[in-house]
């Protein structure tokens, strides 16, 4: 009877010991989750790290693009004229504001304004003997005249003995009907003026019109607009257009301009679409635009 007890006894034990392998005491399971669990992260881990090395060579190839690029393209060289404002100046004695427009760079694949082709001036009525003698020298064969008529009245026409060398001289007023400085300068360029804005860009669209000289009365307003519509067209830098805007002062201190006053020129060009779609509004045509891109722009030589 004491050994069925005791056997009885042992059985118990053993199943409440796990024989069977199903029971397992807490001590024993902690070790065992933490390692399923580790084999868990490790292989989460070597699943991202491809992922993840991928992203870094693709952003480490992007640098590499982005300096090589860099090298490859060099930053734009700044445009410098040819000729100093001093060089392009027409000394005479009746008038202090004549110059060419030559020499000048653009952006247009590196080429310059034609020299000695072009001149804008202030009025040729005070021309002196010797005044006429240095433009007669200069060859030129068309004068573009901007003043009204009330002007011309007022100072009289250009002096006879230089316009009789001339093949022709044209009358195209501008008329201010506003005010002064950026007022009149906005008011030049409206419609009623438009015509004779197309006018001066057909006379220089033709060959035959060079060199030429267009003049108003200072030579620093009108002529400073229109000197500034056609730098444009030809693809002068602005910052280079105002700077021979500011020699009219520079040449001669009472001469009075602001360059406020040709940011009117260019913000009423930039509201047109462009300097091709404003001189479109005033009747200048595509052909015409492109042969004073022909005549008046050479290479770096000449």
């Amino acid at each position: 009877m004491r050994r069925e007890w005791l056997a009885l006894i042992g059985i118990g034990i053993w199943l409440w010991g796990g024989g069977a392998g199903d029971w397992i005491e807490p001590a024993q399971a902690a070790p065992a989750a933490q390692k399923a669990a580790s084999k868990t992260e490790k292989k989460a881990s070597e699943k991202k790290a491809p992922a993840a090395q991928k992203e870094s060579q693709k952003k480490a190839q992007e640098k590499k693009a982005q300096a090589s690029q860099k090298k490859a393209t060099p930053a734009p060289k700044k445009l410098k004229p040819l000729l100093t404002p001093k060089d392009r100046k027409v000394n005479l004695r009746g008038t202090r504001n004549t110059r060419q427009l030559g020499g000048l760079p653009s952006t247009r694949d590196g080429l310059y304004t034609k020299q000695a082709a072009i001149y804008r001036s202030g009025a040729l009525c005070f021309l002196k003997d010797s005044d006429v003698d240095i433009l007669k020298e200069k060859g030129i064969r068309t004068v573009i005249e901007l003043r009204t008529p009330q002007e011309i009245a007022r100072d009289g026409r250009d002096v006879p003995a230089f316009v009789s060398s001339l093949d022709k001289i044209y009358n195209l007023p501008l008329i201010c009907t506003s005010g002064r400085g950026a007022s009149a300068y906005a008011s030049y360029l409206k419609a009623n003026n438009h015509r004779n804005i197309a006018q001066f860009f057909h006379i220089l669209s033709q060959e035959k019109n060079y060199p030429l000289l267009f003049h108003c009365s200072a030579g620093k307003d009108r002529a400073g607009i229109m000197s500034a519509l056609l730098l444009e067209l030809l693809g002068v830098p602005r910052p280079i257009i105002m700077d021979d805007y500011l020699t009219s002062q520079r040449n001669s201190p009472r001469l009075k301009v602001e360059a406020d006053w040709l940011r009117v020129v260019f913000r009423t060009v930039d509201k047109a679409g462009g300097i091709e779609a404003f001189l479109q509004q005033c009747g200048v045509k595509p052909q015409e635009m492109q042969a004073i891109r022909q005549l008046l722009l050479v290479p770096k030589a000449k």
